[in-house]
């Protein structure tokens, strides 16, 4: 390990309980300058591949469409071209101005200068990142609401999740875990809705430790921490394990497929022929 994060699929699930929870919320804590409206079905948008989809689609009350994608890091040139793809048919669908802002764990050293050589007269593209959230600060000021006995909005359930990607440094990020698995079994719940919440808090923790931190020994003490007072939690500890079944063996068929495209490829085949006999993407097509 060099010290950095190194994020999977976990952004996904815990991208969408975060918006689900309070999309306002979301966009001021990354200052996007909207009004949150309603939600729009990414499904009315054509999927132009099936191994993309769109994260998020929202109608601002400015009129301004929204397409919020959660990335460990900036989209490569396929992704970005995917994205421009979404940008236009989103458009032709709504008939309003598509933006698209892009959450990563991964700093931002010149927003304005990086967003203006990423973005077009037809598709505006802007780069956030976590790293610019504090959160030791965000993480006391829950627990001083949890001492105080006040009420957690859904702001603060959802400050609770991205506060372990406000750091790339992974003991900062362990340590930032275990006090939100802490600060998360002394939620109080008085409903079922509640309690299931709670679940998938310490469900979406205990992930991003596994797949952030990768510690085994700091990973068994966040799953003890998880257990504690909350029946919920064995069902989604569960649906955790299906999904990291499942990503391994994604994973195993990527490496596959790049094993076997370096193979033919010192066999003398042209790249642009494996690239459409193996449908492979360009980062696939760079075996070297």
């Amino acid at each position: 390990m060099n010290g950095k994060l190194n994020g999977l699929k976990i952004h996904d699930s815990a991208f969408k309980f975060m918006i689900d929870l309070d999309p306002q919320g979301l966009l001021d804590r990354f200052g996007i300058p909207y009004t949150f409206k309603e939600f729009l079905a990414t499904e009315n948008v054509l999927k132009i591949d099936s191994r993309y989809s769109m994260d998020c689609l929202i109608l601002t009350e400015e009129g301004i469409i929204i397409n919020l994608e959660f990335q460990s890091s900036y989209p490569n040139k396929a992704k970005q071209e995917v994205l421009r793809v979404y940008a236009s048919l989103t458009t032709v669908k709504y008939d309003e101005d598509v933006f698209t802002y892009v959450l990563t764990i991964h700093p931002v050293k010149n927003e304005e200068k990086c967003n203006k050589l990423r973005s077009n007269i037809y598709h505006r593209v802007f780069q956030k990142s976590s790293l610019n959230l504090d959160g030791k600060e965000l993480l006391n000021s829950i627990n001083n609401k949890i001492k105080n006995n006040g009420h957690l909005t859904n702001k603060d359930k959802q400050d609770l999740i991205l506060i372990p990607y406000s750091t790339r440094d992974v003991k900062e990020c362990a340590g930032l875990i275990k006090q939100g698995m802490i600060t998360t079994n002394k939620i109080k719940t008085d409903s079922k809705q509640e309690e299931i919440e709670k679940g998938q808090m310490k469900y979406l923790l205990m992930r991003l430790c596994e797949r952030l931190v990768k510690d085994n020994e700091k990973c068994k003490e966040i799953k003890e921490l998880a257990k504690m007072g909350n029946p919920i939690f064995d069902e989604w500890k569960q649906e955790g394990l299906e999904e990291g079944l499942e990503e391994g063996r994604e994973e195993g068929i990527e490496q596959a497929i790049r094993k076997l495209a370096t193979k033919l490829e010192k066999l003398g085949i042209d790249k642009e022929m494996l690239k459409k006999a193996l449908e492979l993407t360009e980062e696939q097509t760079n075996t070297n």
